[in-house]
């Protein structure tokens, strides 16, 4: 049988053997000795996984919460808003379907707005545009650094400077970056920064990450807290009690393979595999490139957006797919701001990680051209 390709690590990452391991190795102690005693003999490791997650996220104690995904992290932090009539959420063109579905209805709610800042030609934020939105009723900036085509990368620490000048917080979800490029929250000054663990951590599903500053903390309203909460005085406000401790062991697994590899040389290790996939597309029939510049350059993004001329992306993800080849099919309800500007519906989208062979990148191409 031919073995199944995976060109899907943006939406989710087949875990590693040492991921899988962790998180057999808990339930195997939960059966030998019981739930709640394994979860005590497990507590200095759990409190490991939070030192990892902030070494990782460049940001101190007591500043991360994990949560059961990304869309519940923003949803959190979206409830916590202080919001009033009158005011105003801005939005990168870049932003997640999702997250502005989150902000969008507290907003609404409290008689406030989400705003969409222009897209440059580039794909990246207009902060000539951003500078003239920004006032006194900003209470959010949000951005999600790498969009999930991965046609460009924010600007995040030039977006940080705007939203100083008139005191907005900064939420950033960095779920396509997080795991291959490295996330600076207390240098860059991001209050709030969301990611999935399943992507390019190639964590488990069910466990996020949400970066949550002194000054976020601050600001937000924590959520309604459970007997844990209740008794935290930090970012752990976010969490609760219940949740699976295997997960949250298997994440921390992954988590450790990432720090002892390197973020930055992970990264490249993945832009090189990004950057012969691309030369590959090139040479399809038919195959367009969605990202600026994307001529012989290197790939800024482990994410290739593309599209095949006639084509239907979703009936081409499935045709690979019956062919044991994973891609994604991109609708413009991922990204609403971003879809609108290219004036497109879908795009097809394939993602790299270490596993990607050469071999694997001509098998991709030689079927996109059969099917």
């Amino acid at each position: 049988m031919t073995p199944r390709l995976h060109f899907n690590y943006s939406a989710a990452a087949p875990i590693t053997p040492e991921t899988r391991q962790a998180m057999a190795a808990h339930y195997d102690l939960e059966a030998a000795i019981g739930p709640v005693e394994a979860a005590i003999a497990v507590a200095p490791r759990l409190a490991e996984i939070h030192r990892a997650a902030e070494r990782l996220l460049g940001t101190g104690p007591g500043t991360v919460a994990l949560t059961e995904g990304q869309g519940r992290a923003m949803a959190l932090v979206a409830a916590g808003l202080r919001l009033q009539p009158g005011d105003r959420i801005l939005c990168a063109p870049s932003e997640w379907g999702g997250t502005l579905s989150a902000l969008t209805a507290v907003a609404q709610r409290a008689g406030a707005s989400v705003v969409p800042v222009p897209m440059l030609p580039n794909h990246t934020t207009d902060l000539d545009a951003m500078r003239r939105m920004l006032d006194g009723r900003v209470r959010l900036i949000s951005v999600t650094e790498v969009s999930v085509s991965g046609t460009a990368i924010q600007p995040i620490a030039a977006i940080a400077d705007l939203a100083r000048t008139t005191g907005a917080l900064l939420a950033v979800d960095a779920s396509q970056s997080v795991g291959w490029r490295p996330v600076a929250m207390a240098a860059h000054g991001i209050d709030i920064l969301t990611a999935s663990g399943r992507k390019y951590l190639r964590g488990p599903r069910g466990v996020a990450l949400l970066g949550l500053s002194a000054r976020a903390q601050a600001a937000l309203i924590p959520p309604p807290p459970d007997d844990y909460a209740v008794r935290q005085s930090d970012a752990l406000r976010w969490e609760t009690a219940e949740y699976s401790y295997a997960t949250r062991l298997g994440f921390g697994a992954a988590l450790d393979q990432v720090l002892a590899f390197g973020v930055e040389a992970l990264g490249a290790e993945l832009l090189a595999r990004a950057t012969r996939l691309e030369a590959a597309l090139r040479q399809v029939p038919g195959v367009q490139l969605i990202r600026p510049g994307a001529g012989a350059s290197p790939a800024i993004t482990p994410l290739v957006a593309f599209e095949i001329a006639g084509r239907d992306p979703q009936t081409v993800q499935k045709a690979l797919q019956a062919q044991g080849i994973n891609v994604a099919a991109n609708l413009a309800a991922y990204a609403p701001y971003f879809f609108a500007h290219l004036g497109k519906a879908a795009l097809l989208r394939a993602s790299v990680h270490l596993p990607t062979t050469d071999v694997d990148i001509d098998r991709l191409v030689a079927t996109l051209r059969e099917v």
